[in-house]
């Protein structure tokens, strides 16, 4: 098991919490490592990126090979969430 914490602090807590509580198992590794960096990202232009991208890729497959990519989704139940998440996926295509 691989754990990356970014202070000392959660570190040591960590490694505190997985004595008391955790028994090390045989096929785990107790390795740790410390995150240094973070790299803020803008989710909104990279989504647009990719959207874009995937723009491009299906033109390209329409015009090379006369294929058009499409969305198919299989809904079960009747979660409101879940007809919201589908209706905003199909705008989107």
């Amino acid at each position: 098991m691989l754990v990356c914490y970014s202070t000392e602090a959660g570190l040591e807590l960590y490694g505190l919490m997985r004595q008391r509580y955790h028994a090390p198992r045989s096929h785990e590794s107790t390795e740790y490592v410390k995150m240094t960096i973070a790299k803020r990202i803008d989710g909104k232009a990279k989504a647009e990126q990719l959207a874009e991208s995937i723009t491009a890729q299906a033109a390209s497959l329409l015009g090379e090979h006369g294929i058009t990519p499409g969305l198919a989704v299989v809904i079960i139940g009747e979660d409101p969430a879940s007809q919201v998440y589908v209706r905003n996926k199909k705008r989107r295509a």
